[in-house]
């Protein structure tokens, strides 16, 4: 049997299988191993002698909203270390940095993987793509020490930058539907700008720890809030950031910027709270920005901050 005729098929209802001794565990899951029938954890194992000798290990999870590319993504994490966790799930590139450098007990964590996540309720989608090539070429650089693989749950791998995509990426699971996908191992030629796609083998993954919980979502479940799952953990985590991110939009909403407006209507809107901001014929411009901001809801620049104590004390000495 070639890898290319190989079945990945994780199974973490281990208990519930008769014939034990045909099944395997590696990290958090049991594969079936059966090399005839053309099963076995191909993708699972390939990754750990990438570990083992060092070698760059970045898999981008691709395929439409909603077919579990962030389930997906957690069950190869914890398949190839099983001490991956909720810490390890990072929404941003200033939280990838922090997990990367991370340590227990003065050791760095060598070999966890890192999911980060497609967060387009944490930021625009624009910045997002800016921030995973960032921490695409931050992952290589750091590979000769921490050897920390990098999986991205990405709708589209195109989206990411040509270069990076072509030279960084190793793995890429095609998503075809909730637990299943194929798997592409991803090569660039090192005598032409071309890079060839293997494939490796297909997945077959159950629910995310279905053999804990068989709830097919976490969204609608009335222990969400004291659920301990990872993907429970997950969902609270991801519905946190997307809270954040709701009401600093509603706060920006509420903003105008100054622009909208010209100086004499700034002044005259700004009048009724000169007690905030004025010292006898002298504005204090710090308090004026401030009384802006906190009366009017506009947020005005330092700039323009000077500009209008220089109009309002001019107008103050030619009364």
């Amino acid at each position: 049997m070639s890898d290319r005729q190989g079945v990945e098929w994780g199974l973490e209802l281990a208990h519930r299988q008769r014939n034990r001794e045909k099944l395997m565990k590696l990290g958090a899951s049991y594969f079936r191993s059966d090399v005839d029938s053309g099963v076995y954890p191909i993708l699972t194992l390939e990754c750990k002698r990438r570990v083992k000798n060092k070698e760059a290990c970045v898999i981008v999870v691709v395929g439409e909203a909603g077919c579990s590319k962030s389930y997906t993504a957690i069950q190869i994490a914890r398949n190839i270390d099983k001490r991956f966790g909720i810490d390890q799930i990072v929404f941003t590139y200033s939280e990838y940095c922090k997990e990367l450098m991370r340590t227990y007990a003065g050791k760095s964590i060598y070999g966890l993987p890192i999911v980060f996540d497609e967060p387009s309720y944490a930021m625009g989608k624009r910045e997002w793509y800016r921030e995973i090539n960032q921490a695409l070429v931050k992952t290589i650089e750091s590979q000769r020490f921490l050897v920390r693989p990098l999986i991205i749950p990405i709708i589209n791998a195109n989206l990411l930058d040509k270069t990076l995509r072509s030279y960084l990426i190793q793995f890429e699971v095609h998503m075809l539907t909730r637990g299943k996908a194929m798997v592409y191992r991803l090569k660039a030629s090192q005598a032409e700008d071309k890079t060839y796609r293997y494939h490796l083998c297909n997945l077959e993954y159950p629910l995310l720890e279905s053999e804990q919980c068989d709830i097919d979502t976490c969204l609608d479940c009335d222990k969400l809030t004291n659920c301990m799952l990872l993907r429970a953990s997950y969902e609270k985590k991801k519905s946190a950031i997307q809270l954040m991110r709701y009401a600093q939009d509603a706060e920006k909403a509420k903003q105008k910027e100054s622009k909208e407006f010209t100086d004499d209507q700034l002044i005259d809107m700004i009048q009724p709270y000169e007690a905030n901001y004025l010292e006898g014929d002298i504005v204090n411009q710090r308090m004026l920005r401030v009384t802006f901001r906190e009366k009017l809801h506009i947020n005005i620049s330092n700039n323009k901050a000077y500009l209008l104590k220089a109009i309002i004390e001019t107008r103050i000495q030619n009364k």
